[in-house]
């Protein structure tokens, strides 16, 4: 259900293209709350058992249940070989795959963990390129170009499988930038990123149909309400069409327009 505005007409859907429903303390009344707002959500989940639990709640109209292995979760094994497993059996019956990837950070990782994650992410995308047609939501801090690698080998990409990586807050060097908009990747941006020192010259870099707008909303054991997420969305709008020179009700309507496409994708119809 959406909205109107003062002169009647339907409101515009907006959409949170990656983001973690099932921190939320209550998922289902957050939902059902968003859905009045006009708020969808792909939401990404870090553990297999974490996708499992929430099936209880995600066959909401609103949201897109991801199948997750966080790398940080990878890298302290509380995402262990019996978890990758799981992840595994259940991949080919999940459109929607994140949030997956590698990250080689010091503050958030221990950089030995980086053969570990590159094995669980390597594994995960050669299943998800072998099922073909996924939308996978990746991360990849100070790690564009082994993701890039992986996804390449693999063949998990639009061109060799159907595949659609979304590159999650990316944050790579010019040249991984480019090499991911030739792969035929997506990037999902939020609030903060939109601030960073990358952001005004990676905008004018990134097609306008491959981006997306995101919260990662919200932190673990936080709970934020769905104005939390319409306000940070509404910001990065503001950001993104003040870089396009556009008005912003065209931003928001191509923004919108793209994000929808990816999220009925991910959600089975059958």
């Amino acid at each position: 259900m959406l909205g109107r505005g003062q002169d009647g007409r339907q409101a515009q859907r907006r959409y949170d293209m990656h983001c973690h429903v099932d921190f939320q303390e209550d998922p289902q009344g957050f939902l059902d709350a968003a859905d009045a707002l006009g708020l969808s959500f792909l939401s990404c989940t870090v553990t297999p058992v974490g996708y499992q639990e929430a099936k209880s709640w995600s066959g909401k109209d609103n949201v897109a249940l991801g199948l997750g292995a966080h790398p940080w979760w990878v890298a302290d094994g509380r995402v262990d070989e019996e978890a990758l497993q799981e992840l595994l059996s259940l991949a080919p019956d999940a459109p929607l795959i994140g949030e997956i990837g590698i990250d080689l950070s010091r503050k958030h990782v221990d950089l030995a963990s980086k053969d570990c994650q590159a094995d669980a992410f390597r594994r995960i995308a050669e299943a998800s390129a072998k099922a073909g047609g996924k939308v996978l939501s990746i991360h990849s801090v100070k790690s564009a170009d082994l993701v890039l690698d992986i996804l390449e080998d693999t063949g998990c990409t639009p061109e060799a499988s159907g595949s659609l990586p979304i590159l999650h807050w990316f944050s790579g060097s010019t040249p991984e930038l480019w090499r991911a908009i030739k792969l035929g990747c997506f990037f999902s941006v939020g609030e903060p990123f939109l601030h960073t020192r990358h952001a005004k010259e990676y905008l004018k870099l990134i097609p306008h149909e491959k981006l997306l707008l995101e919260t990662d909303y919200p932190p673990e054991h936080a709970d934020f309400k769905p104005e939390d997420y319409e306000r940070s969305l509404s910001a990065a709008t503001e950001l993104i069409a003040a870089s396009w020179t556009a008005p912003l009700d065209e931003a928001a309507e191509f923004l919108a327009a793209t994000s929808s496409k990816i999220f009925d994708r991910t959600k089975d119809r059958d």
